[in-house]
């Protein structure tokens, strides 16, 4: 090899590296990666809605709700037509749908002093009575899933109630709210769904409240108590 055929070569190699280096700093100085973004079920007690009288005698366990597939993932999903579904590659709840639902609907009727009192999942003795829930939609309305082109946020749930004693079902409804969203934006699309939710436990505390929550065998939840 002569002395001018490896100059070139040494030439050619940095003149390589070179231009890589630049594409990396290229590469380097381009739109920083998007931010995931977390939300909150945020659910106000519905005010002025309460069981009236004494609270119904025992302990309700409510449950974590069922929900198929994506409806229990975390990423926030958005329709076009209302068939079919897609997520957010940035816009994830904070907790699985089923355990957001769950806390929501515990409070809702805690505060609704709807039982002697409300005991969450972990709890292991028999319970009196147990409130279930299960989401049949979950979504964000919007065209092709823009985060700025938001038209509203639509929950659909099946409420039930049921009395483990003598395997009752005192209440089993379904329930559905839509929400407008003015701003257009996935957050507020969240903050609606929230809303939506807390005009289903409206309506669900009002039908509880028809509901006669009176024990009747009461000899066999004594009996079961001792055990």
């Amino acid at each position: 090899m002569t002395p001018f055929s490896a100059t070139r070569r040494r030439a050619l190699g940095l003149g390589l590296a070179a231009v890589a280096a630049a594409g990396l700093a290229a590469c380097s100085v381009g739109d920083p990666a998007p931010t995931d973004h977390f939300y909150r079920l945020n659910v106000n007690i519905p005010a002025g809605v309460s069981v009236p009288g004494p609270p119904a005698e025992g302990k309700a366990l409510v449950q974590p709700f069922d929900a198929a597939g994506v409806l229990n993932q975390r990423a926030l999903l958005w329709t076009e037509n209302g068939v079919e579904l897609q997520q957010y590659s940035y816009h994830f709840w904070a907790e699985p749908p089923a355990q957001l639902f769950q806390k929501a609907t515990a409070g809702a009727v805690r505060a609704a002093n709807v039982f002697e009192a409300v005991v969450e999942p972990s709890f292991r003795a028999r319970p009196d009575w147990i409130v279930r829930g299960r989401i049949r939609n979950l979504e964000v309305i919007g065209p092709s899933g823009e985060e700025s082109a938001v038209r509203g946020a639509r929950v659909a749930l099946t409420m039930m109630v049921t009395d483990p004693d003598d395997e009752r079902v005192l209440l089993d409804r379904d329930y559905e709210e839509s929400v407008t969203v003015p701003t257009g934006t996935v957050s507020a699309a969240a903050a609606a769904i929230g809303a939506a939710t807390e005009g289903i436990l409206a309506r669900f505390l009002q039908d509880l409240a028809q509901v006669d929550l009176t024990k009747r065998n009461a000899l066999r939840r004594s009996t079961d108590r001792r055990r």
